[in-house]
C-alpha cells in the first residue's frame, strides 16, 4: 500500500471569536519517495499515438509532429503498447493497438504520413481514444497524445462539447494530453481537451521545443502511485466554502484531481467564510471548518484507497487573531492561483483585442 499523507493547512492556525472569519485552507495530498524495489518496475503504458495531417499541418509543423512521434516510440518498451492514428478528414487507424516489439516498423509508419485536406479533430481523438480502450482495463495508464495545432473545422467542433467526451473517456480509463504545434495554434481547445481528460498541455514550435515535456511526462508518468484521483468537501451548514482550483466538477462537491506521482504533491485550496455563532466542540471548544476525503486507485496495488481529514480551529479575540503568522504554504498557493486567474484574463482579453486590458492585467 502506498503510504500517501494528507491533511489541511489553514492560512491561520485559528478564527475570531467575534467576528465573521474569512480564511484559506489548502488540502494537500502528498505521495512518498519511491521504494527501490519499484524503481525499475513502472507501470506499463498504453499510449496512442494521434497525429493531424491536415492542410493547417502542411510543412514544418508536420514534420514537428512526426519528429515527436518518434521520439515518443524511443521511450517506449515491450512492456507498452501503443497505435498510430492519423486523421484530416478522414481518419486512418495506421497502427493499431499492438505490444512494442518492432520500433522500426511503428517509425516507418510514422515517416510515410503526408498531409491531406481538412481537420476531423474530434475524429482523430475519439478513434485514439478507442484503440486505447483495446488494452484499458489491465493493469497500465491508457493515453492519448494528441499532436495538433487544435484548428477543428470538420465534425464536431464545439469546445466544451470535446472537452467533455474528454471527460468522460476518463471514467473508462483513458486520459488525454495534447501538444501544440504550428503559428496558428487553438490553445484553448488543446487546454480544455488536456484539462478535462486528466493529462497535460504542451505547445512549441519544434520537436526540440517538445522533447522535454515529452520527457516530463513520460517520467510521470512511469512514476504514477496514484490514479483517478477525488477530492470531496463538506462543512458545517453555517460554513461556506468554494474551491478555487480550476479542477472539473464531478457534482455534489466533488472533483477530479490530477494523478499523483512518488514524491509529488496534489493540492487543492479552499476559501471558507466561518460565522461567528457556529457551535464548537462542548469539551474543546474548537470548531470543525471542513472536512475532505480523497479516493484514489493505488497504482502498486491497483486497487481503491481513500484518505480523510478534518480541519478543527480554535477561537480567538480579532486582535490574537491578526498577531498569527500566515502559512506561507498556503499563501504560495494563492499568489499561485491569482497568477493562473490573470493568464485566463490576459489571453480573453487578447483574444478580443483589448490590448489596454492586457497591459493593465
Amino acid at each position: 500500500m502506498t503510504d500517501i499523507k494528507f491533511d489541511i493547512l489553514p492560512q491561520r492556525s485559528a478564527v475570531m471569536a467575534d467576528h465573521n472569519t474569512e480564511i484559506f485552507a489548502l488540502v494537500r495530498a502528498q505521495a512518498p519517495s519511491r521504494p527501490e524495489s519499484e524503481e525499475n518496475n513502472r507501470m506499463p503504458l498504453n499510449l496512442s499515438l494521434v497525429i493531424d495531417r491536415s492542410g493547417s499541418m502542411s510543412g514544418k509543423p508536420l514534420e514537428e509532429a512526426k519528429r515527436c512521434a518518434a521520439y515518443i516510440v524511443d521511450q517506449l518498451d515491450s512492456r507498452d503498447r501503443v497505435s498510430l492514428v492519423v486523421y484530416d478528414n478522414r481518419v486512418d487507424v495506421l497502427v493499431p493497438s499492438t505490444q512494442v516489439t518492432d520500433k522500426a516498423q511503428l517509425k516507418h509508419a510514422i515517416d510515410r504520413i503526408r498531409p491531406g485536406g481538412t481537420t476531423n479533430l474530434y475524429g482523430g481523438w475519439e478513434e485514439g481514444a478507442k484503440q486505447c480502450l483495446i488494452a484499458a482495463e489491465g493493469h497500465c495508464l491508457s493515453r492519448v497524445l494528441l499532436l495538433s495545432d487544435g484548428c477543428a473545422n470538420q465534425g464536431l467542433t464545439n469546445r466544451n462539447e470535446i472537452a467533455e467526451r474528454c471527460a468522460e473517456m476518463i471514467e473508462a480509463g483513458v486520459s488525454t494530453s495534447t501538444y501544440g504545434l504550428g503559428h496558428y495554434f487553438n490553445e484553448e481547445l488543446m487546454v480544455e481537451m488536456a484539462k478535462s481528460g486528466s493529462g497535460q498541455s504542451y505547445y512549441g514550435e519544434s520537436a526540440e521545443d517538445l522533447l522535454d515535456p515529452f520527457q516530463e511526462e513520460f517520467s510521470l508518468m512511469s512514476a504514477l502511485c496514484a490514479r483517478q484521483v477525488k477530492l470531496t468537501l463538506s462543512a458545517p451548514a453555517s460554513v461556506q466554502f468554494e474551491l478555487l482550483n480550476d479542477y472539473r466538477s464531478l457534482g455534489d462537491n466533488t472533483w477530479q484531481m490530477p494523478d499523483l506521482a512518488y514524491e509529488g504533491e496534489a493540492w487543492a485550496l479552499v476559501k471558507l467564510t466561518v460565522p461567528q455563532d457556529i457551535p464548537g466542540d462542548q469539551l474543546t471548544g474548537d470548531l470543525e471548518v471542513l472536512r475532505a476525503f480523497i479516493s484514489y486507485t493505488d497504482v502498486a496495488l491497483d486497487a481503491p484507497d481513500t484518505r480523510s481529514y478534518t480541519l478543527r480551529l480554535p477561537r480567538v479575540d480579532a486582535n490574537a487573531w491578526a498577531a498569527i503568522a500566515e502559512e506561507e504554504r498556503v499563501t504560495g498557493r494563492m499568489q499561485e492561483i491569482r497568477v493562473a486567474q490573470l493568464q485566463s484574463e490576459v489571453r480573453e482579453a487578447a483574444l478580443r483585442r483589448d490590448w489596454g486590458l492586457v497591459d493593465q492585467l
